[in-house]
């Protein structure tokens, strides 16, 4: 479980991460048959996935680029 930091709860929190069906291009029934084909002949018959990272602490979803916000520090 990855340490992120959560907008909702403004610090760092544990999150779970889930994988999540990449939505389909194709807005038609014959663009949506086409894309099928060709996947199904080029071999590669599996679902593109991405990563969701949910916050453990009010169950949020975060993106999965935030990190923990930079502060400057000031050098004397």
């Amino acid at each position: 479980m990855p340490d992120l930091y959560c907008k909702a709860c403004k610090r760092t929190t544990l999150h779970k991460s889930v994988m999540r069906r990449c939505e389909l291009e194709a807005d038609t029934l014959p663009g949506r048959m086409q894309q099928w084909a060709a996947k199904f002949f080029s071999g590669e018959c599996y679902y593109e996935m991405e990563r969701q990272h949910f916050c453990r602490t009010c169950n949020c979803r975060s993106e999965s680029q935030s990190t923990v916000p930079q502060t400057q520090i000031g050098l004397a």
